[in-house]
Parts: C-alpha cells; structure tokens; sequence
C-alpha cells in the first residue's frame, strides 16, 4: 500500500465537490417533491424522485423569493434547473435549485386523490356516521409500532393524563406492502377483544411513501365497519391520509391523539375541589337561612306581659259585676270566677311560651344534627374518591409488593415475549433489578 494518495475526509469531500462542480454543468431535472422542508431562514429543502431513485435539493432564500416556494407541496411533479454539488459535512451531493417550474402532481398523490374523491362520494367521510368519544374510557386499545416513536408518545400521554385508563398495544406495522393487512387484522382483533372503550390509530410523521399504509381502501372500510371509536393519529399536523378521514376524530399528532382519548387528571381534581368548596359554601348558606328564619319567628312571639293584659281586664271587668250583684249572684259568679281561674291557668301565655320554646328548642337540635350528618357524609364521599386516586396509582401497587417486568423497554404480560436467557428490568417500588431468565413456564 503506498501513502501517497492518502486523504482526509474532509479532503476528500472537497476534492469530490470540486471535481462535480468543474465537470458537470447545469442541469434540467423533472421528478416529484418528497419530504418538503421550508426552513424559519427562509430556506427550502426537499427531495426530488422517480420509481427507482432520488436526489437532494436546496434552494436558498434569495431564489426562494424571486420562486414564490410557499405553493410547494410534496407530491407536487417539478421541472428543476440548478447546479449539482457535494454537501461537505454529510458526504452528500445535492442540486442546487436556481429555477423551478410545476409539471403536476406526482404519481402517488394523484392515486390518493382519487381514492378519497371515490370514497368521499361513498359518504365514508359523511359527519353522521362519526361516533362520540368517550369521556371516561377504562380500556385503550393503540395500533401502531412496537418499536416506533408513536407508542412511547401516547403511553407516555396517557400516564400522565389519566392513569386510571387500561392501555394495550395490538402491534402492526405502519410501513410496507403488508401494513394494511396487519392494520386491519388488529382492528378485527380489537373487536373480538371487545374490552376497549376507544381505539387510538397512530404512527409518526414522514413521507407520503411512508404514510402509504394508511391511504388503504380496504382499511378504510374497516375503519368505518368497527363498531369501537377511533381516533386517527397520523404523521405531523400536516399530514393527510384516508384513515384521518374516515375515523371519528382526526388529531394532528400521536400524542394530541392520547390527549384527546382521555380527560387530564389534574383537571379532574381540580374540578371536585371546586365542588366541594360550592358544597360547603351551599350548606353554610343554608344554614344561615334557617337560623334567619328561627330568629325572625322567635321576634314573632309575643311577651307575656302583652298576653295578660286582655285576661287581668277581664278579671277586673267581672270583679266589678261581682261587686253590682253580690247579693243576687253571688253564688253563681263565684263558681264562674272559678271556671275563669282554670281556664286562665290552662291558656297561661307562661304555659304556650314554655311549649314553644321546647318546640323551638326540638327543631334546632334536629337541624344541627342532621347537617353535621350530611357534612360528615360529604367529606367521606370526598375522602375516598381522593384514597381511590391514590390506591389506584402504579407506586401504591408497587408499594404493595408487586413489580413491573420490561424487556427491551415492552411491559412483559406474556412468557412468549421472552426466550431462556434473555435479561429482564424489574422495577420494584424501591430500585430496580436485572434479572436473567433460566425457565420458561407456560
């Protein structure tokens, strides 16, 4: 081996993009934008393809402006003058965009406008046909990757919003000639199940090629025939598929998904702080109001010295008939005042002031009693809604002696998702373990 044509990397990539620059002229390239990129400096990046290969393509902010760039969309069939070069840092060559002219729109995008002209008019994206969402699903079936970004997005969302809610993956792959198969092979399974509350169907972002999968006319069928609720949670915000159309509600990304398959916990607890405080605030005002109303009746009741000024005038007004016909009647008016004195002794305003009092006295203490029951149950309905949260939570079950075994960053709820001697994560509710499998038991 001789030394002498030894180079650097980062000489060799200047020599390439030297000899590229200096032997190939200007060049007119037709092909379909893919993974379109319009930087914040005002830059756009994308890729120009056919059937059997592609090439990079920048285009900088002074053409950029001079192109009006802004109406580029993938799919979109281009006609491309530039300058081909070599992108030192990465090793790659690129074209250098100075003209553009559109052609179309590319093969694929063509077939995915069609296919959803066609079922549009089928009524598949009809509004009617949507189902609700429920609020408050127990079970959470997602269909997606087992290895992709998605599901860590979404389970990581739902713990964090509500971890009262059951998730379970049904693994299918989101990419490839057999995805739609295996998509619709996990709603079929879903179904059978018949546990979930509500499907979440997601994958990351990526080119239409990528999201090809989800542009599936049978899939589409099968997401309108299932009978569970599904929400669409494919590629970026601005990213379109079948799938999106046909399911009940479509989110922007994987995790806005999630986050629209549960209610935020935290948002829950702060609602039942704010029932119980109107609860508290509702009773107090009750029970100002009746004290108002015992008090306005006890102002009712007349004094006793009120009460016995009729009778005592009465008394005097006998006493001096009395007097007049002592002699004739003095018999039958002392048996008369006698029959008064009774009768004053039962009509006593002494006598009605102490039964009232007794029944006042009855009907405040039942009233102070059953308020304080009715607290008491209240506070106890509010204490166990918050000792369930609690009870519920993965470090209580932790707590209680029980482990959560991973391998390979996947919940481990099956013995078939190891082989003898494969090495497991134990999370315990103090540390971690590494266990090593030595027997596979079914």
């Amino acid at each position: 081996m001789q030394n002498s044509n030894i180079y650097s990397v980062s000489e060799l990539n200047a020599r390439v993009k030297t000899t590229l620059e200096s032997k190939i002229a200007d060049v007119c390239v037709t092909g379909e934008i893919s993974n379109l990129v319009k930087a914040s400096s005002g830059h756009c990046y994308f890729t120009l393809k056919d059937s059997k290969a592609q090439v990079r393509c920048a285009c900088f902010s002074g053409t950029n402006r001079k192109l009006l760039m802004e109406n580029l969309s993938n799919g979109q069939q281009v006609l491309v003058y530039g300058k081909i070069t070599l992108y030192e840092p990465r090793g790659d060559y690129q074209l250098i965009v100075s003209h553009l002219q559109d052609t179309g729109i590319g093969l694929l995008y063509q077939q995915y406008l069609q296919l959803k002209n066609k079922l549009e008019q089928q009524g598949l994206f009809s509004p009617e046909l949507k189902k609700p969402i429920p609020l408050f699903p127990k079970h959470i079936a997602i269909i997606t990757s087992a290895t992709g970004a998605a599901i860590h997005d979404i389970m990581t969302t739902l713990q964090r919003r509500y971890p009262l809610a059951i998730a379970k993956l049904y693994r299918s792959e989101v990419q490839g000639i057999d995805a739609p198969r295996q998509l619709i092979s996990a709603l079929g399974a879903i179904e059978i199940d018949a546990r979930a509350d509500v499907i979440i169907l997601g994958r990351g972002g990526g080119s239409i090629e990528d999201l090809w999968a989800f542009n599936d006319e049978k899939l589409a069928h099968a997401i309108l025939k299932c009978k569970i609720p599904i929400i669409a949670g494919i590629g970026h915000e601005t990213d379109f598929t079948i799938a999106d159309f046909v399911a009940d509600y479509r989110a922007a990304t994987p995790t806005a998904a999630a986050e629209k398959a549960t209610p935020n916990q935290l948002e829950l607890m702060h609602h039942l702080k704010h029932w119980q405080a109107r609860l508290l605030q509702l009773m107090t005002k009750k029970i100002e109001q009746h004290q108002k109303t015992i008090e306005w009746i006890y102002r009712q009741l007349a004094s006793p010295e009120k009460l016995l000024i009729i009778p005592w005038q009465r008394l005097d007004f006998s006493t001096r008939s009395l007097h007049d016909y002592i002699n004739v009647y003095f018999n039958q008016k002392q048996n008369h005042l006698t029959w008064l004195t009774k009768r004053l002794q039962t009509q006593s305003p002494s006598y009605q002031f102490q039964l009232n009092r007794e029944r006042h006295n009855n009907l405040t203490s039942r009233l102070q009693r059953a308020m304080t029951r009715y607290i008491e149950l209240r506070s106890q309905l509010v204490g166990g809604l918050i000792n369930t949260f609690n009870a519920i939570g993965p470090q209580a079950t932790l707590q209680r002696g029980y482990a959560i075994a991973t391998f390979e960053d996947s919940v481990l709820r099956d013995s078939a998702q190891v082989t003898t001697g494969s090495k497991i994560n134990i999370q315990l509710y103090q540390g971690q373990l590494t266990s090593k499998v030595l027997e596979i038991k079914q």
